[in-house]
């Protein structure tokens, strides 16, 4: 199997200038405006929040917030 350079590129940087699961599910539960920007701007993060979104809607688990990270 051959990959293009694009193709490539694409892999290797994908999401590399984005927060990690971990960052944004604390972003969903404890906003933060650096994170909400970047969240405004780049179409992958925003997907991500809209899925963990649905999943909180469907599961219902609201009541049980993570503990951020600086908390903990």
């Amino acid at each position: 199997m051959t990959y293009s350079f694009d193709s490539l590129v694409e892999a290797v940087l994908y999401r590399f200038n984005c927060p990690n699961t971990d960052v944004l599910t604390n972003h969903y539960f404890y906003p933060v405006p650096v994170i909400a920007k970047h969240v405004a701007e780049c179409p992958l993060c925003t997907e991500e929040l809209e899925t963990l979104r649905q999943f909180e809607d469907a599961v219902g688990h609201d009541d049980h917030k993570p503990i951020p990270s600086f908390l903990a």
